[in-house]
């Protein structure tokens, strides 16, 4: 086992015990609530207490409270969740648990209101899609759900959930600016008219970066509308449009971050990106015991990136369209109750691409068209022979068929298709003990398809080719844990294990993606909130432990690089008098290899801790009035959250250094 920094904790510690000084109020794991629904661990709300998996849950007024410039700013405060930038803003940020290290963002699925957002490509998530004061509720599954979710449901599933409109109209305007020129403006409503709700945001915001060539913009509009056609039976639609842009920095060298860290290799690497989609279903109710749940998707992204540093300037038109149906039914003979779910999801992701040689678009490189098809079927059982026990078991076949057609000058590269096929299978437990404790297990396998680009070269320089020889990453894990929960607070623990095979990895030598020998994975997960109820202190925390290695080839035993076998995070807060709050969050995250260094022969990342404080102040005499002021990495720790091995030297994508921001809002 890798020691953690003797350096690296003390510098930690000493900071958290800074950080007493202040406290928080923030949003590092959820807060105790009598009866907390839960989607995502079950795709169907059931209460916390009887759910077998270690799930952490983020309201929109923890997100608000905390002050959080975007939603990933909040989930890296999470047990477990490692967040990583070229960019060092939430632009192309990958996501990472459960011990997933290069392209992690592929092995956890992220949903905004059911929808996918994890693109068919190898890029990353867009965090900008969603600003938070549009988010009512995220939810964090922590392991494998593949036999619900199918594909990309390998170290996690992160639901999230916009916002909804009441029976009380409530509009909200705000303004926040800060360092590095960063600027920020929301407009909001939401509301009802009888059976009709409503909710509607604009938002707009830009920064110039820490880093030269590391701004961007991002303007966006979303709108939801629900309609109660009964207690049991309802209807809704959304529609969303964004733009944004953005300007990519490349990495640096370890000389050249001693010598600015702020410098920028690439002069004129950058991308736009337009979205559009829509988004509608049903919930119908049948009968007291039976219901139907249906929905589908359309979505696009009409992507231009100049890519000057590669020489190569490129027009990307992403399509995505699909939809669900299930049928859940609930169930009870005598003492024991039950629920039987089955549903199917089916999914089409298209890719146009032409690359150029040049800005001008008149010397294309390469014409590529290319589809992605996805249909699956699960089901999911689950009994309770009394009201504190809940065992069930779900399972899932799924296909998927990749098809390719690209050319060069006129002549054809290529023109083949690939089928391939997963299944998965869950069992689980939990019981529930007294107060809102409980104890759980379960096990399963898990699957994940190739990338489009890991499976299909379509990149122009005369070595594209259709891979007919890789194959689904697959895999099994288990997992024992439990929640004790009492009247100032709760404790969960999560203890994992997973085996893969097969994962998908670039191989430089022979310049092409390949399926990797096994590797393995171990930990545990432990978090805490102490809030009692009439002490204006509160204390939050917690420590992932991981131990991700190769368990077969030429690398056995070595670490998978890119994960950290240590992440802590301590939160610490005081409620003042006349509507004030101070809030500071330290967290601290283990060295970890280099992306690519899967001999661990190069030098490691280095590990790091950030601070940041807030203070936040909530008007007694004008209702709806806030206010907050952010410090972000307060100690100014210089950092670098990415950094890949390289054939001359290494490279390395600094994180921002000290910045402060300043907001107003107001809801009326």
């Amino acid at each position: 086992m890798k020691a953690m920094k003797q350096c690296g904790l003390t510098r930690w510690l000493m900071a958290a015990a800074c950080a007493g000084a202040l406290g928080t109020v923030g949003a590092t794991e959820e807060p105790v609530v009598e009866r907390d629904m839960v989607v995502v661990a079950t795709r169907d709300a059931r209460d916390e207490a009887t759910i077998p998996a270690n799930v952490s849950v983020i309201t929109g007024d923890m997100l608000r409270e905390g002050s959080y410039a975007t939603v990933a700013d909040a989930l890296r405060e999470l047990v477990g969740v490692q967040i990583r930038s070229i960019t060092g803003n939430p632009v192309a940020a990958e996501i990472g648990m459960r011990g997933f290290g290069e392209n992690s963002h592929g092995r956890v699925l992220v949903l905004l209101d059911g929808r996918r957002l994890n693109r068919p490509d190898m890029a990353a998530i867009n965090w900008l899609q969603l600003a938070p004061g549009q988010v009512e509720r995220i939810e964090v599954l922590r392991g494998g759900a593949s036999a619900l979710y199918g594909d990309h449901a390998v170290g996690g599933v992160i639901l999230l959930q916009t916002r909804r409109g009441q029976t009380e109209p409530e509009n909200e305007i705000s303004l926040e600016a800060g360092s590095f020129g960063t600027m920020a403006a929301r407009l909001g409503s939401a509301g009802a008219v009888e059976a009709l709700s409503y909710a509607v945001a604009a938002d707009w915001g830009q920064s110039d970066g820490y880093r030269k060539r590391t701004g961007y913009e991002s303007q966006g509009i979303g709108v939801r509308l629900g309609y109660d056609v009964s207690p049991v039976s309802d209807l809704f639609l959304l529609f969303g449009t964004r733009a944004v842009s953005f300007e990519i920095p490349g990495g640096l060298t370890r000389a050249e971050m001693r010598e600015n860290r702020k410098q920028a290799q690439n002069l004129e690497d950058e991308s736009s990106i337009e979205y559009l989609n829509v988004h509608g279903g049903t919930r119908w109710g049948l009968g007291q015991p039976v219901r139907i749940e249906a929905d589908a998707f359309w979505s696009r992204r009409e992507i231009e990136s100049e890519m000057v540093s590669w020489m190569s300037h490129a027009d990307n038109t992403l399509e995505a369209m699909g939809g669900s149906l299930a049928v859940v039914a609930e169930f009870s003979m005598g003492a024991m109750a039950g629920s039987f779910t089955a549903g199917a999801d089916w999914f089409r992701d298209t890719m146009d691409v032409d690359r150029y040689g040049d800005a001008a678009r008149a010397m294309r490189m390469i014409s590529a068209e290319l589809e992605k098809d996805t249909l699956g079927g699960y089901a999911r059982f689950a009994v309770s022979p009394d009201d504190t026990l809940t065992v069930a078991l779900a399972g899932r076949y799924e296909t998927s068929e990749f098809k390719g057609e690209a050319e060069s000058g006129g002549a054809e590269i290529y023109d083949e298709s690939d089928r391939h096929r997963a299944t998965a299978a869950d069992l689980s437990a939990v019981k529930t003990l007294a107060g809102r404790s409980k104890i759980y297990a379960k096990g399963g396998t898990v699957y994940r398809y190739p990338f489009l680009d890991e499976q299909i070269g379509y990149f122009g320089y005369g070595a594209d080719v259709f891979y007919t020889d890789i194959e689904p990453e697959t895999g099994w894990n288990a997992e024992v844990g439990g929640r004790w929960a009492g009247a100032d607070g709760w404790l969960d623990v999560a203890v994992f294990y997973s085996e893969m095979k097969d994962e998908i990895a670039w191989n430089p030598v022979v310049f092409r993606n390949e399926n990797l020998e096994k590797t393995r994975r171990q930990g545990v997960e432990a978090a805490f909130r102490f809030a009692p109820r009439d002490s204006i202190v509160r204390v939050s925390g917690n420590y992932a432990y991981t131990e991700a290695v190769f368990a077969d080839g030429d690398n056995d035993g070595k670490d998978i690089p890119l994960v950290p076998r240590h992440k802590a995070s301590l939160s610490l807060g005081l409620a003042l008098p006349r509507g004030f709050e101070a809030a500071i969050v330290s967290t601290y995250v283990g060295n970890t290899w280099l992306g690519g260094d899967f001999a661990n022969a190069q030098e490691e990342l280095s590990d790091y801790i950030v601070t940041d404080a807030r203070l936040r102040y909530v008007s007694e005499q004008v209702p709806g009035l806030e206010a907050h002021v952010a410090v972000d990495n307060v100690l100014n720790e210089e950092y670098a959250s990415l950094g890949y091995a390289g054939w001359d030297d290494n490279a390395y994508y600094p994180s921002p250094g000290i910045g402060v921001r300043g907001g107003l809002s107001y809801r009326f």
